[in-house]
């Protein structure tokens, strides 16, 4: 079972897995803004992240390991 499994990502501060990210932003985390693939109910993917360093960007739901607390 995933970490995040059944878990509504949107607000949330996410970690990624390794070498989602490009090497530059390999440590940083996340808030999940939105998307389809914030919520555990619906078939998306998509979750559009705002990053530690103000960058913002897509990943899938399943390049995410883990929220933190």
């Amino acid at each position: 079972m995933n970490k995040i499994d059944g878990i509504d990502l949107t607000g949330k501060r996410v970690l990624f897995r390794k070498g989602v990210m490009r090497p530059e932003h390999e440590n940083l985390t996340g808030i999940a803004t939105g998307g389809f693939g914030c919520s555990p109910k619906l078939a998306g993917r998509a979750v559009f992240v705002r990053l530690d360093n103000g960058d913002e960007g897509r990943v899938n739901r399943e390049d995410i390991e883990a929220v933190i607390e």
